[in-house]
Formats: C-alpha cells, structure tokens, sequence
C-alpha cells in the first residue's frame, strides 16, 4: 500500500478505485480523515497519493446503459437496491456524502474518466478532481463517461476545460484506432503543415523541407501497404 514514511521522501499511498463505485467514495473520504490525523500527530508528514484505475464494470457499453435497470437486474428486484443504496447512504453521511442515487440515470463506462484522472496527475495531485468526480457521480448524478461533463468537472478543480476536452476527445480517437495508425496521423501534421504554407500562403520551400515531406508520405505509405499492416498490426491503443 505505501512506503515506509520519512521525513525526507513523501509516503506513497497507491489507490485502486473507480469513480462509480459508492465504496470507494466512502474510502476516499476515510483515507482524508487517516492523512489528517496523521497529520496532526505529525506536522512534518508528507505523502503523495496516486490514483490507479480500476473498472467496477468493465462490460459496460462505450456509451453506457440504464442505470436502475442493470442494479435491478444484478441484484434481484428493485427492493434489493434501494436497501443497498439505503445502507450505502448510512455509511456515507458521517463523512460528509450526500448520496443521491436517484439522480443517476446512466450506467458509465469511465474509461474517459481513467484518461483525465491519468493525466491530472501528470499535472500534479488529483486528489482534488477525483473528489469531483465522485461528487458529480453520486450527489448530482451526472454521466461521468461524457467527456464534456468531465471538462466541466475539471474546470472547477482549476483546469482548462479546453486542454481537457480536447485530450480527452484526442485520447478517444485514438483508442479507436491502431497505434500504427495514430502515429501515422501525427506524423503526417508536419508536412501537411509545410505543403499547405507553401501552397496557400506562398511561403517558400526549402529543399530539405521538401526532402522531409517525401521521406514522411514514403513512410505512410509503406506503413499503409496491406502486407506490412499484416506483419506489424499492433493492437488498439487504449
């Protein structure tokens, strides 16, 4: 779970979660009120949290599904869920959650919400947008698999909803195709770059430009050819 704590390296705390899942919500909050009493035995401690993904349904549909059906469905009758959610919204209110299932109307696929969380840490600490995230799933019920709810989310955690949204949006296009093929496409950026100034804007065409272009379409196309894409066909990146 962690290192050993030093008053010279942070304690890392590593947190296997999914944003849909209620329990993790409640452990999320209990491990706040674990560093804060730490914290107030020892003024000096440092830790550092990083958030590793885990999928609490991971046949959900790219799009989702129902939400109440499928809990119906996986649990026996409606019945049996509102005791779960009854139980859940007990647990959860000494710590401060106000649980609103009934708001939720979306069973979400969250790997989108996996991609932002993996690259707000790339920024610093997610801490704060995984607190969003939980927030906007179970007390406002929204879909937390919709890349402009998870922007506007992030936004209010202090990041550019635009940097977000554009990630996120990148990151789903690429998971649809194959690597061979997304690197491809970036490649390719430059020299449509450097074609279309020199065609639409005049602007002048070095000969090493021109060489590089060449070696690029060379290089897609090869990469393009049916038996290279047999030989090295790479799985769709993720």
């Amino acid at each position: 779970m962690g290192k050993r704590m030093s008053h010279h390296q942070p304690l890392i705390i590593e947190v296997v979660s999914d944003v849909v899942c209620p329990w993790c919500f409640i452990g999320q909050r209990r491990l706040a009120q674990a560093i804060a009493l730490v914290r107030a035995e020892v003024p000096v401690f440092r830790h550092e949290i990083r958030w590793r993904p885990f999928f609490l349904n991971p046949d959900t549909p790219p799009a989702g599904e129902p939400y109440l059906p499928f809990l119906v469905q996986k649990f026996g009758s409606r019945a049996q869920v509102e005791g779960i959610w009854q139980r859940i919204r007990e647990i959860g209110a000494p710590l401060g959650i106000d649980y609103r299932f009934e708001k939720i109307e979306v069973r979400t696929n969250t790997l989108a919400a996996h991609r932002l969380i993996h690259w707000a840490q790339q920024q610093g600490d997610a801490a704060v947008l995984v607190e969003g995230l939980f927030k906007a799933q179970f007390e406002q019920g929204k879909n937390v698999g919709d890349p402009e709810v998870l922007a506007q989310v992030a936004a209010t955690c202090g990041h550019d909803p635009a940097t977000v949204l554009a990630y996120l949006l990148w990151t789903g296009a690429v998971g649809k195709v194959s690597g061979a093929t997304a690197g491809a496409t970036c490649a390719a950026m430059p020299a449509a770059a450097v074609l279309l100034a020199a065609l639409l804007l005049g602007e002048p065409l070095r000969a090493e430009q021109l060489f590089g272009c060449c070696a690029v379409i060379l290089g897609i196309v090869l990469t393009a050819l049916p038996w290279r894409r047999d030989r090295t066909r790479s799985p769709a990146v993720r």
